[in-house]
């Protein structure tokens, strides 16, 4: 169900029109991505603990 928003993308346009290089790309530069705002949320917190002091 759409919001109205605008920013919903179409998976088969998005499938037919990118190649295995941009799809497996996009999954790299996203693992990436999670993995970074993890890691720095847990080290927020682990230096609001105190671990580092």
């Amino acid at each position: 169900m759409s919001m109205g928003l605008g920013f919903e993308a179409d998976p088969d346009l998005l499938y037919k029109y990118t190649t295995l290089f941009d799809r497996v790309l996009a999954r790299v530069f996203y693992i990436l991505f999670a993995l970074s705002g993890s890691g720095f949320a847990i080290l927020v917190i682990l230096n609001w603990i105190g671990v580092f002091d």
